[in-house]
């Protein structure tokens, strides 16, 4: 589902939303004027500063025709504000969300300032995960960056909470029916439509606010995804819905962790093929592959803690990351000199892994190169010592004896 509010009709132009036909009609002709005349840059609503609208002619003439279906037709009016807001001298009517949030509680107040308050917050997340995105391969500055996911946590909270108000009120369903009915179209969405819409109203929600958090994760930044499922948790949403997306999200960074791995792997083969690789090579890979199995893998795996009942998926993962680390471990003590970092990484592995017959190996491995390593120090020690005589001409009779301890 692309986003509901960059391309919705009734924000494009500016129209109530229970406008009949041919008051459509009569505002795209109307928009695509301006639009011709380069005239669009005054018109202002009230997501404005959140969220741009695509008014193009491409994105007007794709809702027009949408416009005629009835399921697409309401499922666009769900994700806008109430039939009041007009459009008035190339600015639509500004909406006081302060105002509203603050009155919520009043018994005056109707069903449609929850449903602007739900509009509201929704679009401004998803404005905030847009600018998320757009800054991933850019140097951000960390403090703006601390403040945008506080901001989305805190928008995310009250869109949901209000978008679950909204969805469950049956006199928000029929104040929505009356809006149809009222817009007099030619084919109107029938008594079935508007049930299948509230029925999937929550994947409605979810979708443009999780499709980024993907997007994001793709991308190497966690966190948006971390703080949506917390939310989720924290808000009275349907289980059902939370476990499915819980079983999406497992999926991907399971298949990121599958990917990242199969990377390392391919390069350790290539690697391995070739006749003589520097020091300074391998020292390089080496660091590299410390650097994605901190900042990439790691993550990775404890944001697959966070999941419920798909352990499955994380004992997978961790197996497929402990094969990775032996594969570089026995690559290095092969090639390289530097021995601590192997017995360190087959160490991570044996920590990683929860299979026995590879915790075997592992530690038939770090019996193996022990002894090797051991000795790596002993001559590292004994260059030192060789350094010191050679710098100031002494020789402690008891060395060899001190080496051999």
């Amino acid at each position: 589902m692309r986003n509901p509010y960059s391309e919705n009709i009734y924000r494009l132009l500016g129209i109530p939303l229970d406008s009949d036909q041919n008051t459509i009609y009569t505002a795209h002709k109307n928009m695509q004027i301006r639009l011709r005349a380069q005239a669009s840059y005054n018109i202002k609503d009230p997501l404005e500063s959140a969220l741009k609208a695509n008014r193009n002619e491409y994105a007007l003439r794709n809702a027009l025709t949408e416009i005629n279906n009835p399921m697409a037709r309401i499922q666009t009016r769900l994700f806008w504000f109430n039939h009041s807001l007009v459009f008035q001298d190339g600015n639509f009517n500004k909406i006081d969300i302060g105002s509203i949030e603050q009155d919520i509680d009043k018994p005056s107040n109707s069903i449609i300032s929850y449903h602007i308050l739900a509009v509201f917050y929704h679009a401004s997340s998803v404005s905030i995960l847009h600018s998320l995105l757009g800054t991933v391969h850019k140097k951000s500055d960390k403090l703006m960056e601390e403040s945008m996911y506080k901001t989305l946590d805190d928008y995310l909270r009250k869109a949901f909470a209000y978008w679950n108000i909204i969805i469950s009120s049956d006199d928000f369903w029929q104040y929505f029916i009356s809006i149809e009915l009222r817009s007099r179209f030619r084919v109107p969405a029938s008594e079935n439509d508007f049930s299948r819409l509230r029925g999937k109203s929550r994947q409605l929600v979810e979708q443009p606010v999780f499709t980024l958090m993907y997007d994001l994760l793709d991308n190497d930044v966690l966190r948006p995804l971390e703080l949506g499922l917390n939310m989720l948790r924290s808000t009275p949403w349907e289980q059902e819905n939370i476990n499915v997306i819980s079983y999406q999200a497992s999926g991907l960074v399971y298949r990121s962790i599958e990917r990242i791995t199969a990377e390392i792997e391919s390069k350790v083969n290539i690697l391995a093929r070739k006749g003589y690789i520097s020091n300074e090579s391998i020292k390089e890979f080496a660091i590299g592959i410390y650097g994605r199995y901190e900042i990439e893998i790691k993550p990775r795996l404890q944001l697959l803690v966070t999941f419920k009942d798909i352990e499955y998926r994380e004992n997978k993962a961790r197996e497929l990351v402990a094969k990775c680390l032996r594969t570089v471990s026995l690559f290095l003590w092969e090639k390289y000199d530097e021995k601590d970092w192997v017995e360190d990484l087959l160490r991570e592995a044996h920590n990683l892994s929860e299979d026995t017959f590879i915790q075997y190996r592992i530690e038939e491995d770090l019996e193996t190169i022990r002894p090797i390593v051991s000795e790596y120090f002993k001559k590292q020690i004994n260059n030192v010592c060789k350094g010191l005589i050679a710098e100031y001409n002494c020789y402690p009779d008891n060395l060899n004896s001190t080496l051999d301890s």
